[in-house]
């Protein structure tokens, strides 16, 4: 059999991006019963993508291999996301008195003719480590329902307020 040779012109964009998928799948391909063969072709390609003239991405490395491959999939940095104030501004920072805590989210649901977000959690850890017990908590932005309903049964990272003999949610960590 003759090997043939392709050439492809990639923008760096399109080349991140593929060689971004090589890297999970060379991820899958450690976890399933592969020929060493297919995953050294792919640590190959992940390589030769990895190697570029001029300047490259932060985080690629010259020499390829799957050092490149889990430099592409680093977790991004994690964001603060925060309810808007009364005037509709979306803070940067929390508010002050509000505490991040590390929870397990039991249920979150909007009762029947309520405006807000009930969300049930947990036992868990401030960020400062002390314990947050569990309880109940609102929250009443609509833009961050998403982010803690996607989080049921899960661990999440929540801003949480006392309000009086209430507990609200004023900020996400995604």
């Amino acid at each position: 059999m003759t090997e043939r040779t392709f050439t492809y012109t990639w923008s760096d964009a399109k080349r991140l991006t593929v060689l971004h998928a090589l890297g999970f799948m060379l991820v899958r391909l450690e976890t399933d019963k592969t020929p060493p063969a297919v995953s050294q072709t792919v640590l190959e390609i992940i390589g030769e993508l990895s190697r570029t003239t001029g300047q490259d991405s932060p985080g690629a490395s010259p020499t390829g291999g799957a050092a490149a491959a889990h430099a592409v999939l680093a977790p991004p940095a994690p964001h603060d996301y925060f309810a808007a104030n009364k005037k509709g501004d979306v803070p940067m920072t929390p508010p002050d008195g509000a505490e991040l805590s590390n929870v397990k989210i039991v249920s979150a649901q909007q009762l029947r003719g309520k405006e807000y977000l009930t969300v049930i959690f947990q036992a868990g850890i401030t960020l400062d480590g002390k314990a947050r017990p569990a309880g109940k908590a609102n929250c009443f932005d609509k833009g961050l329902w998403s982010a803690i309903k996607n989080r049921e049964n899960q661990i999440a990272s929540l801003w949480i307020m006392e309000s009086g003999n209430y507990l609200n949610i004023v900020g996400v960590r995604a």
